[in-house]
Parts: C-alpha cells; sequence; structure tokens
C-alpha cells in the first residue's frame, strides 16, 4: 500500500474529469453557437422580408381605417414582424449568454474533499485479521478432532459389534 501513489491517482482522476467534463461542455456550447447564429440569420432573413412586406402594404394601402379587411391584413402583417422580432431578440440574448459560458474558465467539479495521505493506515488492519484468523483456526482444529473421534468410536463399535457376533 502506497498512501502517496493512492493519492497523486485520486488527484489525477480529479483533474482528468474536471479537464473531460470542461471539453464537453465547450463541444456542446460551441455546437449551440453555431446553430444560433444560423438561426439567427434565418429569422434576420425572415424579420426583413415580414419588414419589407408591411411597409409595402402600408404604402399601398394608405386608407386602411376606411376597410375591415385591410385593418385585419395590416395586424396580421405586424404580428408576424413581431413574431420575428421576438425570436430575433432572444437569440441574441441567447448567443450572447453562450458566448459568455465559453469564456468562463469555472471548475466543473466540485470537490468536497481532497485527497490526502492519511496519517495512520486505515485498511488492512492487522490486529483484526490476526484475530480472526486464530478465532477460526481454533474452531477449525475443533471440528477436525470432533470429526476423528466420531471416526475412531465408530471403528470401536464396528468391533465390538463384530466380536460379539
Amino acid at each position: 500500500f502506497e498512501p502517496n501513489l493512492a493519492s497523486d491517482i485520486a488527484n489525477a482522476i480529479i483533474k482528468e474529469l474536471d479537464l473531460a467534463q470542461k471539453d464537453y461542455k465547450l463541444s456542446k456550447s460551441i455546437e449551440s453557437v453555431s446553430f444560433i447564429n444560423e438561426r439567427i440569420g434565418q429569422v434576420e432573413v425572415d424579420l426583413k422580408s415580414a419588414e419589407e412586406t408591411l411597409k409595402e402594404f402600408r404604402q399601398n394601402n394608405r386608407l386602411i381605417m376606411k376597410s375591415p379587411s385591410l385593418m385585419l391584413q395590416q395586424e396580421r402583417l405586424f404580428r408576424e414582424v413581431e413574431g420575428h422580432s421576438q425570436i430575433f431578440i432572444t437569440l441574441k440574448s441567447k448567443l450572447e449568454l453562450l458566448q459568455i459560458d465559453l469564456i468562463e474558465d469555472s471548475s466543473m467539479l466540485t470537490v468536497i474533499e481532497k485527497p490526502v495521505i492519511p496519517i495512520n493506515r486505515i485498511s488492512p488492519k492487522r490486529t483484526k485479521s490476526v484475530v480472526i484468523s486464530i478465532f477460526l483456526s481454533f474452531f477449525g482444529g475443533v471440528l477436525i478432532a470432533f470429526y476423528i473421534q466420531i471416526g475412531f468410536f465408530q471403528k470401536i463399535r464396528k468391533k465390538i459389534f463384530s466380536f460379539l457376533n
């Protein structure tokens, strides 16, 4: 048993687990940033298209207040622009949070108690092992002696019965 080796191994395992989790987090964050950037591009195109459609509708229909169907059409176009705008804002804020996570270099593992070299031996406990061995040896010897005695008495009994017969 090498206490220094055990401590070094435990510290190495903790370090490697932390690195592995950081790598995993980094790869997931990079994937997310890539997806969000792609999605922002799509939503930006959709938003510009919806804004252009609303602008053209307003330019072509200056007397909207006189027609309920035109008002309804304008409301639909406005809702579409607002929906795309909300998606765009949400994606941008999510992208900022992910970029902050990418920059942040915090440890993924929380080590409650660092591995230390024990002052006293914890295992194996020699005294306990010796006492158990003596105890088992004694009872094993008694059982063997008892078995031998039973066998010896059976032989004598057979001789007596054979002599009487």
